[in-house]
């Protein structure tokens, strides 16, 4: 067989041709390597820890492919981006499945729902109720004070009215 395939494999045309393409199975490496890394810092994963070991791996399958010279450069590319295409797969079997931006937007998202709970809810019986509220209208309980001098409903606790600048209690 190296007798049929040995004068096309020397040729200079097909050298040229395995030159070409492993350049730019080399070159769709490194840019899947950079989407990796763009990928990871996105999700909050370690991304310089996920980018160098995609390179690692890359430059390891290439020094494979550099191993087989007598087809040319063709096959340090290819090899270089199959093992780089096996590592993204792990890859995203292993990342985070949320963005960051999301998981935050949903924490941010949860603490006002829950902020929103607390001021529509009554402390004693949790029936419904306003902010504007003096009373609880299901138990009577008295949420606040009405302001001395504006009658704005205010808290027991404050010192001052926030709305008139009423110093308030004794």
């Amino acid at each position: 067989m190296s007798d049929l395939l040995g004068p096309v494999i020397k040729s200079a045309s097909f050298q040229f041709a395995s030159l070409v393409v492993g350049i730019l199975f080399l070159l769709l490496s490194v840019a899947i390597i950079f989407w990796l890394y763009r990928d990871a810092v996105s999700r909050g994963a370690r991304a310089t820890l996920w980018a160098g070991v995609g390179m690692a791996v890359g430059v390891l399958g290439a020094i494979g492919g550099i191993s087989q010279t007598d087809y040319g450069f063709g096959l340090t590319g290819i090899l270089a981006f199959s093992v780089i295409i096996i590592f993204v797969f792990v890859y995203t079997i292993m990342r985070p499945s949320e963005y960051s931006d999301d998981v935050e937007e949903q924490e941010l998202s949860i603490a006002l729902l829950e902020a929103e709970l607390d001021i529509k809810a009554c402390p004693h019986c949790h029936g419904g109720i306003e902010t504007d509220y003096l009373v609880c209208p299901s138990c009577l309980k008295i949420l606040r004070e009405p302001c001395r001098l504006c009658k704005r409903p205010i808290k027991r606790e404050w010192k001052v009215c926030p709305y008139c600048k009423t110093k308030q209690g004794e």
